[in-house]
């Protein structure tokens, strides 16, 4: 394997979001090799923001390596009113995070972006050559922009001390803690939250849009698995893109059978994407059995953490 045993101490920041968690339990159930120390952090732990609370962060655990997962992340209509606060957090929590690392000597991190970085008007497939040929959609365009920068920062660390700071560009995903609200939470988590009303009322389930533009999901877990891979063998800069494009009409029409029944109506005049994704890396996720285990987490015990607040800074 790329990296020796015994000689890292890796610090997951936003430890309790999505990714975070999902790292977290497949470190606990085997995926953790010895002498690896695995510090989880949250913004109960520090202020990203503040780079006096960052850098004190860093000069208590002393990471060896950096797994970066921090972000103050919304929905699209968040997105959309907010694109200010999205671009200033983020740039100040990667810019933190970053040279805190660089200052403590930290020899990798492994950074999580997002496939909103890629330019609204392009063609296809994309490559990770494409991620600044032009500007990302307007509606999350302060967050994406924010991400943009981290790949601007990774190469620019490495043309000026030779760190090898690098990121992943995952696919959408869901999984264990997602955020279920209709409202601000991301496609997949979004449509289980609808079929679980659907069901509840007994009516049919209507989801905004044709269902034909592309999609990309990958399971948290999966996705946890691979930020290990990455962070122990993957010694490039260049970010690495996941692929594996799938109709959102397919996952659409896998919830109801899930859910136990029901009707679903799509409209088409209504939220229409645009593929969002082409990779050059691909990862075969298990997305069939993930989506069946995201529809489990529906369940009346668990609505109170279906409303959680879906901005975040963790």
């Amino acid at each position: 394997m790329g990296e020796p045993q015994g000689s890292m101490r890796i610090l997951v920041t936003g430890g309790s979001g999505l990714v975070g968690k999902a790292i977290q339990k497949v470190v606990a159930d085997g995926a953790g090799l010895p002498g690896e120390d695995w510090v989880f952090v949250s913004s109960k732990d520090a202020d990203l923001t503040d780079a006096a609370q960052t850098r004190a962060l860093f000069e208590k655990v002393r990471p060896t390596h950096v797994i970066h997962l921090a972000a103050m992340v919304g929905g699209l209509f968040r997105n959309i009113k907010y694109n200010l606060d999205f671009w200033r957090k983020n740039v100040h929590i990667n810019d933190n995070v970053l040279h805190s690392a660089f200052e403590v000597g930290a020899c990798k991190v492994v950074s999580c972006l997002s496939t909103c970085i890629f330019p609204d008007k392009t063609t296809y497939p994309i490559d990770e050559t494409m991620i600044h040929n032009g500007p990302p959609h307007s509606s999350n365009f302060g967050y994406s922009y924010a991400k943009r920068m981290i790949d601007v920062q990774n190469r620019a660390y490495f043309q000026q001390y030779g760190c090898t700071f690098t990121a992943v560009i995952p696919t959408n995903v869901f999984g264990p803690h997602d955020n279920f609200n209709i409202e601000d939470g991301h496609v997949l988590p979004g449509l289980i939250h609808k079929v679980h009303l659907a069901k509840s009322s007994s009516s049919a389930l209507t989801v905004w849009g044709t269902g034909k533009p592309r999609r990309q999901f990958i399971y948290s877990l999966d996705l946890a698995q691979l930020f290990i891979w990455v962070l122990r063998e993957y010694n490039e800069v260049e970010p690495i893109i996941l692929s594996g494009p799938a109709w959102v009409r397919h996952c659409g029409g896998r919830m109801p059978t899930l859910a136990g029944g029901g009707a679903l109506l799509w409209l088409p005049g209504n939220g229409r994407g645009s593929r969002t994704s082409c990779g050059g890396w691909e990862w075969r996720c298990s997305s069939r059995c993930g989506l069946d285990k995201a529809c489990s987490l529906i369940h009346p015990s668990r609505m109170g953490s279906l409303r959680r607040q879906p901005v975040t800074a963790s």
